[in-house]
């Protein structure tokens, strides 16, 4: 049966982008998300409840009896009665005449929704608990207090039976929220009206003059339709009116009485004062499936539901069964299949394929919509493309003209142009400087659309990458804090904070060697590409710190002119030396040093590059002799000449002009040394500090090594600087180092030795999870009072320390340290240790797995035939 309502008063803000009006889904709440957000939005939209001026609706929050009076009232459809009773006399005592909340008591009590207190009182501004909001809700439905039991038992039950409270854990007497009381507010619409029958003596349901139940919704709020199908949306547009009309399409009609099958194409104009579910912009709901309450007086809907999700990929998997998207498998809905129909599907039954190819190496491919249901379920898919390259606003100018930094603009100063920023409405005069565009011009009923984002995005820049092969110098993915990124084929550079750009094209392994370990900006396009990065690495001076590898030119009167250096991030570079105010003389000796413009091989430097990239500025650091005499690495602190400072992931480490061979330490290699310094040993060295912080150490007196390790997982490789280079995990630090050797494959657990900033990897010792040898399986028991695993019922293996364990299942590996963090039904691939007596029957190396990764292997946990033997 349909549901019909007549709509009043929705309280929102039609937002006005020159002389277009922004109709719709103007309504947020900036901390409404969750199980409360539909309730929240659909009640907003019916004029029951509002929010706070700040642009909250505070769901944690409260409301007094007196409020929720008014919101009871609302959901009954009395609001216009409510001014008349407002200077009546009330029957409560503490109810006066001429209060804001006197009318809705009045007529609350009159309806005989409330009651009060047996001393004749209300308590208005006591908080609601609720029991009493329960009550009221249940009253509103026609049920009274000849429902059997005690109060609040009777109506608590009846509202659990009914299902109004099954979203909402409460105890029935403490202060209810508000957002709690959205949820059962909502619910409480849409169940029937009853009225009490006396030929039964019981409750049974109100009917119309035609037989049929109706809902609380239908019969207080006639006129419109609240339909719940969920209808897709395929397409929007702005009408000659300046309002939103979207096209949907589903199995029911709603504009008729009639079941209509497979209609599409219907045209539903918004009302001006919409709210859409969350805040979502029209232009977002494409695809999406919603309900809607449709106002059939005036032909318009004035709130969307939406109840959908979207993910977007380029990462999809399809085995016409399931699809993995990013990782993650998702079930079909009934009537969606992907490139092939699941087995016996009727032809009937097929409403859509996407079409898509595997992505090959080295290919930058479309990326994928996929939306799911209530349920989880995908129901549409779509290939894409990220049709037109974002614009970088260069500047807004006083005309409307919109510049564009690299070349361009656009004229907003027209009759019908929308505004999206960040995913919400906006106006021409909020679009700024280096804020992300997309423009579309006549199309949609508008003269131009802009959809802006902000350039919002920020991160240490860590690697360029390419998937063609391992440090290869294509670029086609960044590092950025850890997460791996695409770049958009037209993605554009700036080092110097937009003066200049430069994109991809025909760029080497230097493309990115300004800002490696640099803080960027960044900003993705609609596929999620990194589409621009902004940096000011050449703009801004900054110090440099680093070692003099070797002088390679003076002129005649001693003063250097070129000169090769390691810099503190292990990169060795050769630069021109352009000193304006400060010449730099050379000595062969360290003994002869005795001013910081004496430059010698081995000599720690802190020095500055101009806008051509030359020295200009360098400066030999001080050579003040301090003794580190203690570490603490846990707490990261080093004891230096009596007293204890903390060193980060900024502190340098240098070993200094007495190493034959200077090279860059890690921090924790030195806290690792210090640390286990005996008494009386020191290491020698020239530290800076400030504050409570060490700036740089330059060992002088030792050499640190690195801590040597038997395994490093490799995570990414890079190029930089000319060289290849690799990021590694070992035991759950993660570290960059330049490979001296072979390239090895990444997610590959490989042997290793380092010298100084460079690491080898033996690639013929290295452990991936299809690894002949192998035992593989599902693990069947986890004992962790004997740090021992059983894979498959059939063979159990023990974990020491010297185990390496490492979670696969993520976008990269993972270091699992020790039995805890291995559960029961993990699929999981061991590499028993061989040849060492004293760990027989250990785990060398294990790697969980996603099964669905590994088809050509079954991970029983009964058969022993499905174990390889050791």
């Amino acid at each position: 049966m349909r549901k019909f309502k007549r709509m009043i008063a929705l309280v929102t803000v039609a937002l006005f982008v020159l002389a277009f009006a922004a109709p719709a889904g103007a309504a947020t709440f900036s901390d409404v998300s969750g199980a409360s957000s539909d309730s929240v939005y659909r009640l907003n939209a019916l004029g029951i409840i509002d929010g706070y001026p700040d642009g909250t609706f505070k769901p944690e929050g409260n409301i007094t009896r007196a409020e929720f009076a008014k919101i009871a009232m609302a959901a009954a459809g009395n609001s216009s009665s409510a001014d008349f009773l407002k200077n009546a006399t009330s029957k409560f005592s503490d109810v006066k005449a001429g209060e804001w909340y006197t009318g809705w008591v009045n007529l609350a009590a009159s309806l005989g929704y409330i009651q009060g207190y047996p001393d004749g009182t209300f308590k208005p501004n006591a908080n609601i608990t609720y029991a009493e909001c329960v009550t009221i809700l249940v009253r509103l439905l026609g049920y009274s207090d000849k429902l059997p039991g005690e109060w609040p038992t009777e109506y608590l039950v009846k509202a659990a039976e009914l299902g109004i409270t099954d979203d909402v854990a409460f105890s029935a007497n403490v202060p209810a929220t508000r957002g709690d009381i959205a949820i059962m507010t909502s619910e409480t619409l849409d169940q029937n009206v009853v009225v009490w029958d006396k030929d039964v003596d019981d409750f049974a349901f109100k009917k119309d003059a035609d037989d049929n139940t109706f809902t609380l919704l239908a019969d207080k709020f006639d006129g419109a339709v609240y339909d719940e199908e969920d209808y897709k949306v395929t397409a929007w547009e702005v009408d000659s009116d300046g309002q939103f009309v979207i096209t949907i399409e589903g199995e029911d009609n709603p504009f008729t009485s009639a079941v209509e099958e497979g209609f599409a194409n219907k045209d539903v104009t918004l009302a001006e004062n919409a709210v859409v579910d969350g805040g979502m912009a029209v232009p977002y709901l494409t695809n999406h499936l919603i309900n809607f309450i449709y106002n059939s007086d005036d032909e318009e809907a004035t709130y969307v539901d939406v109840v959908s999700t979207k993910v977007k990929s380029d990462d999809v998997d399809d085995d016409g069964a399931k699809l993995k998207v990013n990782g993650t498998s998702y079930k079909f809905a009934d009537g969606c299949y992907l490139t092939t129909a699941p087995t016996g599907t009727a032809t009937d039954d097929i409403n859509f394929e996407l079409e898509y190819t595997d992505e090959s190496a080295g290919v930058l491919n479309d990326f994928y919509d996929v939306y799911l249901d209530a349920d989880g379920k995908i129901y549409f898919a779509v290939e894409k493309t990220a049709s037109g390259s974002p614009k970088m606003v260069e500047e807004l100018e006083s005309d409307n003209t919109l510049n564009y930094m690299d070349s361009g603009s656009v004229d907003l100063d027209q009759d019908d142009v929308l505004v999206l920023k960040d995913g919400k409405y906006a106006d021409v005069d909020d679009l700024k400087a280096t804020d992300i565009v997309y423009v579309t011009e006549d199309n949609y009923g508008l003269d131009v659309f802009v959809d802006a984002y902000s350039l919002s995005k920020s991160g240490e820049f860590e690697a360029g990458m390419s998937t063609v092969n391992p440090g290869d110098a294509y670029f086609e993915q960044a590092r950025i804090d850890g997460k791996k990124y695409d770049l958009d084929a037209d993605m554009l550079l700036s080092t110097d904070d937009g003066d200049n750009w430069d994109d991809l094209s025909g760029t080497g392994s230097d493309f990115f060697d300004d800002i490696y370990d640099e803080e960027i900006q960044f900003a993705l396009d609609r596929k999620g590409d990194i589409a621009f990065i902004l940096t000011d690495a050449e703009s801004e001076s900054k110090n440099i710190y680093g070692i003099v590898d070797k002088v390679l030119d003076k002129d005649l009167d001693n003063f250097i002119t070129s000169i090769k250096i390691m810099k503190s991030d292990g990169a060795t570079v050769s630069y021109t030396v352009e000193t304006a105010d400060v010449e730099l003389t050379y000595s062969t000796s360290i003994e002869s040093y005795s001013a910081d413009t004496v430059v010698f091989d081995g000599a720690a430097v802190k020095f500055q590059l101009n806008d051509s990239g030359n020295i200009d500025d360098l400066e030999v650091l001080d050579d003040q002799a301090n003794s580190i005499t203690d570490g603490a690495k846990d707490l990261k602190k080093l004891y230096i000449d009596g007293s204890w400072y903390y060193v980060n992931n900024d502190t340098i480490v240098l070993n200094g002009p007495t190493d034959e061979d200077p090279d860059v330490v890690s921090t924790s290699s030195l806290l690792s040394d210090a640390e286990d310094l005996e008494s009386g040993e020191e290491i020698l060295c020239w530290a800076k500090v400030d504050g409570n912080k060490v700036e740089y150490v330059m060992i002088v007196g030792a050499t640190v090594e690195g801590t040597a390790e038997d395994m490093a997982m490799v995570i990414d490789t890079y190029y930089y600087d000319g060289d290849e280079w690799a990021i590694v995990d070992i035991r759950g630090e993660e570290a960059k180092y330049e490979i001296d050797g072979t390239v090895p494959s990444e997610d590959t657990l490989v042997e290793y030795s380092l010298a100084g900033s460079k690491i080898s990897l033996d690639v013929g010792d290295s452990y991936v999870p299809t690894t002949s040898g192998n035992v593989y399986g599902e693990i069947t028991d986890v004992d962790t009072t004997n740090n021992a695993i059983e894979v498959a019922n059939t063979k159990w293996y023990d974990i020491d320390a010297d185990t390496y364990i490492y979670d696969m299942t993520e976008s990269d590996p993972v270091y699992v340290d020790g039995i805890d963090g291995i559960d029961e039904g993990d699929a999981v691939f061991v590499v028993p240790v061989t040849g060492d007596d004293d760990r027989k029957g250990v785990a060398n190396v294990i790697f969980i797995v996603d099964t669905d990764d590994y088809t050509g292997y079954t991970f029983s946990k009964t058969s022993a035939a499905t174990v390889n033997p050791i």
